[in-house]
């Protein structure tokens, strides 16, 4: 059975995109090529645009907890709720479950006591 990668991306409109890549040798190079072209279609590469509510969230998510950091739902409530004002905790939550979808989050725990952490694939570099 040859290699095969897949990956997915959900654009800022909502739309879904997914590539497969299958083949004897998969090159590194290839899978660049891949994301690079994610990244043009996401809109990523073009200046002035104003991010998201969700693009906001996982940037303060990430200055906040991106160090191998457990939250909670309320802890990132807090961290949102200074630096976005008008956002309630309802929002929070759904967004929280959305990155855990996207596979940005691991969680342990269960209700009321459930913690969630940002995967290290997906911390900044220090």
């Amino acid at each position: 059975m040859s290699p095969k990668i897949k990956i997915e991306d959900i654009l800022p409109t909502g739309e879904k995109i997914s590539v497969v890549i299958e083949g004897g040798e998969i090159s590194h190079q290839r899978v660049l090529q891949v994301l690079d072209l994610f990244k043009i279609i996401g809109g990523v590469e073009s200046g002035g645009k104003e991010k998201t509510l969700k693009e906001q969230m996982w940037d303060v998510l990430l200055d906040n907890f991106g160090s191998d950091e457990w939250f909670t739902v309320n802890e990132a409530y807090a961290a949102l709720r200074h630096k976005l004002k008008k956002v309630s905790v309802t929002t929070v939550s759904s967004y929280i479950s959305r990155f855990l979808k996207e596979g940005k989050l691991e969680k342990k725990g269960r209700k009321p006591y459930t913690k969630y952490r940002i995967r290290k694939i997906y911390t900044r570099a220090v």
